[in-house]
């Protein structure tokens, strides 16, 4: 996986996991129940999913981390977690698990048509 540096007005930089492009990426930092959530609900059918814990990068620099986030996503996020589905911006737990049902729905639909 690709790795983002991030420099700082400190000149120390985060190596900060860029969404991968194949499956989902989820930035989650410590005692979020939305990122527990999130992780319960696509582990059991998506072992390739990526998981960026965030809580060094919120230490470090907590700003720049905001602001790299922003440029990612396109606008500003400051919520936990935040998922990607193949490299695209999905949003936090409730948007993900939308997402989720609705390609259940439409694999159940396919299968069904044949």
């Amino acid at each position: 996986m690709n790795k983002i540096k991030i420099f700082s007005r400190f000149n120390v930089y985060m190596d900060l996991p860029h969404p991968t492009s194949v499956s989902y990426t989820i930035y989650t930092k410590s005692g979020c129940l939305s990122c527990t959530k999130v992780k319960d609900l696509l582990k059991p059918t998506h072992p390739e999913l990526v998981l960026v814990d965030c809580d060094d990068y919120l230490l470090e620099n907590k700003e720049e981390f905001l602001q790299h986030m922003k440029a990612l996503i396109g606008h500003e996020c400051k919520a936990f977690p935040m998922v990607f589905k193949n490299g695209l911006f999905v949003g936090g737990y409730t948007e993900t698990k939308k997402d989720y049902d609705q390609n259940q729905i439409l694999a159940q639909s396919s299968d069904a048509d044949f």
